[in-house]
């Protein structure tokens, strides 16, 4: 699961509904849980990077296709 440290909550924690995860997020709501603007959002959407879904005129992330993007994305390299 993604965390960012212990002073932040997870994106288990941070997007509850009747104390359940959400299933799915806006753009709006991906950007917010992750922290990363609209734009990286929708870069990476384009790019097909991050897979995204149309319900009429909603594009919706689903919470496993977010965590997946997200583990895939390089891990940051120090300088040794």
């Amino acid at each position: 699961m993604f965390h960012e440290d212990q002073g932040q909550q997870t994106i288990a924690q941070s997007d509850r509904v009747n104390n359940q995860p959400s299933v799915a997020f806006t753009i709006e709501g991906t950007a917010k849980m992750t922290s990363l603007s609209r734009g990286s959002i929708y870069a990476a959407m384009n790019t097909g990077s991050l897979q995204a879904r149309k319900w009429g005129d909603r594009t919706i992330i689903l919470r496993s296709d977010l965590l997946q993007w997200l583990e895939a994305l390089p891990p940051y390299k120090t300088a040794a």
